[in-house]
């Protein structure tokens, strides 16, 4: 069965049983027996009630709103109901209720409600139950919901009599008050069963990407059971942001369902993600851009998963949850053709959701640590004297001890989309300030701007230092490190070029150097081999006043593909100079697959604007 938008509506199915359950029949009255109902019902699931409405077009009728939470037994659901009943029913918006439906024009309807037991916190039936006793069940309630519905599936030929063992008046060890009731233990089947692989998704459908997040579609009405997994396929636009959780319903408590999703590219079968806790308690939760444009599914199982096959035969948990899907319009730098740079929603740029990559290749700066990130200090001549400020933006190893937060100012991405507005190319700017205690909001803005060209390898942009103090900015210092790892975590080997005399450099350092701890190598070149990081500064000992710019060329390419390793550096070290490179870092390393080399660079230089 499809699932749509949102809260899933039953469409053109609720109108259909609407109109086979004549007027009259729906009665909450009905002479049946709790036993008979069950007998004949179509359809058995626990529900609340989301909302109510009397009309009196044809006498005092009320449509009810029914969000299933679990179906127990008999035909699929989907997520709400919509009932026609005649009169007004002894129920109220936010009840949890067990409901037993015939969908032929001869059924009835039983509604019987649940409470949670505030001492053992156990549900119990509290409507009274009839026909039932020969299984064990009393006429007044309290009835534990474990017992009732084990009671159900016997009576309805789905489980033997032995599973009442325990249950039942008398027997040893039998203890109906604490063993099995809340809503969540217990677990049966969910409706969108069977769906344990690829080929048997449930297909969902998100819809398109939003540029605000924060109205998903939910999947409700979902279980894991023992030995279960769940697969739920979707159509995904290339370079989209998914953002997938597993939640637990809306009301229930107790739950103590561990999950784990993956993230598969549905066309053949790889395994593109997983996560483990990421969500609430020992729930999961994925961010993550789709690539390409084409069949994904997501899988989620009880954990562990020690070989990530999603068999689901090594959960230990079982419960009820929520899947919450929803797609982000992301915004992205790309040279229409195979190479790709990522842009945050926040506007920060190079590494973030990805960071530079070939499309389908390994991303350079998102395999190794998560140290990119930017830092400037400067001192601010005033009256009151000088002072030394050190702001700066990124995701550092540990904190790097900024004194000022940065402001983010302003940030623009364009002009040039496609038809559905992303997969965006053209340029992207971003406007930051780090004000200083001198004079509030007042000090240095620092302005990075990118641009790529269809079918270019080169990313070109410039850094900005631009005063924005009347008090004189000077010693300004900007320093950046971004980690690089060609195939994975490990040695790269890493060439430099920082000519002496120059306020900007460009060189290697190690992985656990931080913004802020950045010092020049002792030598202006070299060639290095290790897990290394790249390293830019900018030492400018002249002072700046209010609105004066101080620019710096910058480039990053990536080249691929190379028979030489010297090939794959001297391409890069040519497209970084043709953008006025001076001085850069190059990183090289051999395809373990295919034995040839690609090489990622980056580099600064001097101009003015």
């Amino acid at each position: 069965m499809n699932v749509s938008r949102h809260q899933v509506s039953l469409g053109a199915l609720a109108l259909v049983l609407c109109l086979a359950l004549p007027m009259g029949v729906l009665s909450l009255f009905s002479p049946a027996t709790t036993g008979d109902q069950i007998d004949g019902a179509d359809a058995i699931f626990v529900a609340r009630v989301k909302s109510q409405q009397v009309v009196t077009d044809s006498g005092l009728q009320t449509v009810i709103e029914l969000a299933v939470e679990k179906r127990v037994s008999g035909d699929t659901l989907p997520a709400v109901v919509t009932l026609t009943i005649d009169g007004r029913p002894a129920v109220d918006v936010g009840d949890l209720v067990i409901a037993m439906v015939g969908f032929g024009p001869d059924e009835v309807l039983g509604f019987y409600h649940l409470q949670k037991d505030p001492r053992t916190l156990q549900y119990d039936v509290v409507t009274p139950l009839t026909g039932l006793y020969s299984l064990g069940v009393s006429d007044l309630p309290p009835v534990p919901w474990a017992l009732f519905e084990k009671v159900i599936h016997v009576r309805r030929g789905e489980a033997s009599i032995d599973t009442l063992d325990g249950y039942l008046p008398g027997d040893e060890g039998g203890d109906q008050g604490t063993d099995g009731g809340d809503v969540n233990e217990l677990i049966g089947p969910d409706g969108y069963e069977p769906n344990d692989d690829l080929a048997s998704a449930t297909p969902v459908f998100p819809g398109p990407p939003k540029v605000v997040t924060g109205n998903p579609l939910l999947v409700t009405g979902l279980s894991l059971t023992q030995g279960d997994v769940d697969f739920f396929g979707f159509d995904g636009p290339g370079l989209t942001i998914l953002h997938a959780e597993t939640q637990f319903p809306e009301g229930v408590t107790g739950n103590d369902l561990d999950s784990l999703m993956g993230l598969f590219d549905a066309s053949n079968g790889d395994l593109l993600a997983v996560d483990d806790d990421s969500g609430k308690g020992k729930l999961s939760r994925l961010t993550i851009p789709l690539e390409f444009t084409g069949p994904y599914a997501v899988g989620v199982e009880s954990a562990p998963d020690t070989n990530l096959d999603f068999a689901g035969d090594e959960g230990t948990t079982t419960g009820e949850y929520t899947l919450s899907l929803e797609l982000e319009k992301a915004s992205y730098l790309s040279n229409q053709s195979d190479r790709i740079a990522g842009v945050s929603p926040d506007g920060t740029f190079i590494e973030d959701f990805v960071g530079f990559k070939k499309v389908g290749g390994i991303d350079v700066l998102r395999v190794g640590v998560p140290a990119d990130g930017w830092g400037v200090r400067f001192d601010v001549q005033s009256p009151k004297g000088v002072t030394s400020v050190f702001g700066g933006a990124g995701d550092q190893l540990d904190d790097p001890g900024f004194d000022t937060e940065p402001q983010q100012l302003s940030f623009e991405l364009g002009p040039f989309v496609d038809s559905n507005g992303f997969n965006r190319s053209g340029f992207a700017k971003s406007i930051v300030l780090i004000p200083n205690s001198v004079v509030d909001r007042e000090g240095l803005l620092v302005r990075t701007q990118y641009s790529v060209s269809k079918n270019q390898s080169v990313i070109r942009g410039y850094l900005i230092l631009q005063g924005a103090s009347r008090a004189r900015l000077e010693n300004i210092s900007y320093q950046r490190v971004m980690d690089v790892d060609l195939f994975g975590t490990g040695a790269d080997t890493f060439y430099w070029s920082s000519p002496t005399g120059k306020t900007v450099r460009s060189f290697p350092v190690d992985t656990n150097t931080v913004v802020g701890e950045v010092t020049d190598p002792a030598t202006t070149t070299g060639i290095v081999t290790g897990d290394m990081q790249f390293a830019f500064t900018v030492d400018r000992g002249d002072a700046i006043g209010f609105e004066d710019l101080r620019a710096y060329p910058m480039a990053f390419s990536l080249v691929t593909d190379f028979v030489s390793k010297d090939d794959a550096v001297q391409s890069v070290v040519q497209n970084l100079k043709v953008e006025d490179i001076e001085t850069w870092v190059v990183a090289v390393d051999q395809d373990p697959d295919t034995g040839l080399y690609s090489a990622f660079g980056a580099g600064l230089g001097v101009r003015r604007l």
